[in-house]
């Protein structure tokens, strides 16, 4: 399993201090159930941000409501056409959002309905964001 904090500490991202297990399942109970890595994740760090890059999270400590994953997935759900089963985890500012479906992270991209996948991991999605973030 990966050492979020770790990782994130070693490019000086921005993160949270990570949630309890009872705010993750509270968030899972609104938008659907989450990747175990992604669950790690909320855990340890909470979310993150670095550059112009904001990956979404649980956590009291956000520094923006739109980061809040629960908050993001269900208004891409009502007014971008995110599809139910996906949960909104980034967007690029143009209206594609990379989304966890099935463990996996893929792409939405506003006005396409055919989902391209980014990687097959969480894990492996923000290590690659982070290669090409910074």
């Amino acid at each position: 399993m990966v050492n979020f904090q770790q990782l994130l500490d070693s490019v000086g991202a921005e993160h949270g201090q990570g949630v309890e297990i009872e705010a993750v399942t509270e968030a899972e109970q609104q938008i659907g159930p989450f990747p175990e890595d992604y669950r790690a994740f909320l855990l340890e760090v909470g979310w993150t941000a670095f550059g112009s890059e904001e990956v979404a999270g649980l956590g009291l400590d956000l520094p923006h409501r739109w980061q809040n994953v629960v908050e993001l997935t269900q208004k891409e759900r009502r007014d971008g056409g995110v599809p139910e089963h996906l949960v909104a985890v980034h967007g690029d500012g143009g209206g594609n959002f990379a989304c966890l479906c099935e463990g996996r992270v893929v792409l939405r991209v506003h006005d396409d309905p055919v989902l391209q996948e980014l990687a097959a991991t969480f894990s492996d999605w923000l290590k690659r964001l982070l290669e090409t973030a910074i």
